[in-house]
């Protein structure tokens, strides 16, 4: 069980490292692009994205690979599961982009 959590984990804070890069970049384009912005105003909202959001889709993945697929320590590339945690983290990588073009 500790395998798992630790995969877990790991999958989760690789998640909200895209996310919070996602949320400086919504931050950023809110400075450069939006005359009036009041930062308390976003601040839960940022905080929402860039914890929450990973939280989500992270414990998808997690009950799916417990239900379907609950080999012995949890590897990273198991089938199509890791699709449920690599299309989030690509959105979020897309939508970055995207702000700055």
């Amino acid at each position: 069980i500790s395998c798992k959590v630790v995969v877990t984990l790991f999958m989760y804070f690789l998640a909200t490292n895209y996310y919070w890069i996602l949320v400086e970049g919504l931050y950023l384009h809110s400075l450069i692009f939006m005359t009036f912005f009041s930062d308390k105003k976003y601040l839960w909202g940022f905080t929402l994205i860039g914890w929450g959001v990973p939280a989500v889709f992270v414990t998808i993945w997690a009950t799916v690979r417990a239900t379907l697929a609950d080999t012995e320590c949890w590897n990273l590339s198991a089938g199509n599961l890791k699709w449920i945690y690599q299309v989030p983290i690509l959105v979020a990588v897309v939508i970055n982009f995207l702000l700055f073009l």
